[in-house]
């Protein structure tokens, strides 16, 4: 039996040197109703250049955006271009294993009640795994499990995760738009995270798929701090406890993520001498009450979509811990700083 049609949707930005094997690793994957849609965030490199010349045995649609209007409504302008109801975000770094696809719509179709999946994916460098979904803690810190470690088999089987991350994701069209899409203020990061959890709050689950693979050559850091990265981050994990926890919960984890953000500018400021990251906490705080507009409609939004789990549901089957992981990790690379610098 035919398996149904899937929409590959690839946001790039700048990715002339990846996009090519991320194509390529499609040839063997794409089934007869496939299609693939690249979104360009107004790359100034020849990433169109490099998709146009290769022959894909699939239609392929470029949409040739004129600003980058960010990761989130690229990736929402893909899937109203799309054709089917199955759609597989990919980033244009991440190359699929043979199978990967299939596995997936199987997985995907399985459950009545799954609505995203994503599989397993090991750093295309390395060989250690990239992560196998992701979870968050009550802070807004989403992270990925696995992130690091050798494939040693802990990771086999199947099990519920709280996001899939948008480097490689898939879910079902029409349940995107139901529960809101991606949250376009986001721009870039937290907006998986935050699509995730209205998905678990609208009655559906997101799944860990081991038997599909795929490979993250990742991006190549820089030598200068990423502070747009930085805010953006920490803006976000605002936005998504403000606009989406229950008014209990976000009275308690605001006011503390808001200490952890004056402490870390406060140290940034003094110890760490640097400027430009003390500004990210402050201004991430400053735009949360700027946003409140925003914030009170989208808590329209979850409501009317909420239908089965709450958070309070989702603290109990362990997908947000109330473990600090971000603020653990947070100290940790101070520390780190610190023995580099002393060296």
């Amino acid at each position: 039996m035919e398996r149904p049609g899937v929409s590959v949707i690839i946001v790039t930005y700048n990715s002339a040197r990846y996009i090519g094997k991320c194509l390529n690793s499609l040839r063997n994957s794409l089934g007869p109703r496939d299609e693939i849609i690249i979104v360009d965030n107004n790359s100034s490199d020849n990433t169109i250049e490099t998709v146009l010349r290769m022959r894909i045995p699939h239609p392929v649609r470029v949409l040739k955006l004129r600003k980058n209007v960010g990761f989130p409504l690229a990736c929402n302008i893909g899937a109203l271009e799309a054709r089917n109801n199955i759609l597989l975000f990919i980033n244009p770094d991440i190359i699929l294993g043979e199978d990967c696809i299939n596995k997936l719509v199987e997985t995907l179709i399985e459950y009545n009640d799954v609505g995203e999946v994503q599989p397993k994916i090991y750093n295309a460098y390395t060989g250690l795994l990239d992560g196998v979904g992701g979870f968050m803690d009550i802070l807004g810190h989403g992270f990925h499990l696995g992130e690091g470690e050798p494939d040693l088999g802990q990771y086999n089987k199947r099990m519920n995760i709280l996001y899939a991350t948008f480097a490689c994701a898939m879910i079902y069209r029409k349940l995107f738009f139901r529960i809101g899409g991606m949250d376009s203020l986001y721009f870039l990061y937290n907006e998986d995270l935050d699509l995730a959890l209205r998905l678990w709050l609208h009655g559906y689950r997101a799944i860990y798929v081991p038997e599909a693979i795929a490979y993250h050559i990742g991006q190549h850091s820089t030598r200068k701090k990423p502070y747009v990265s930085l805010y953006f981050g920490r803006r976000n994990r605002l936005l998504t406890i403000a606009a989406t926890y229950p008014w209990p919960l976000v009275l308690l984890a605001i006011p503390v993520l808001g200490a952890v953000y004056i402490a870390g500018s406060i140290f940034s400021r003094i110890h760490g001498k640097d400027k430009a990251d003390s500004f990210t906490f402050i201004k991430a705080l400053i735009s949360l009450w700027k946003k409140r507009s925003h914030i009170l409609n989208k808590r329209l939004l979850v409501k009317s979509i909420s239908r089965k789990n709450s958070l309070y549901d989702l603290l109990k089957m362990k997908l947000i811990t109330t473990k600090l992981v971000g603020l653990i990790l947070y100290i940790r690379g101070v520390y780190r700083m610190k023995l580099f610098k002393g060296r």
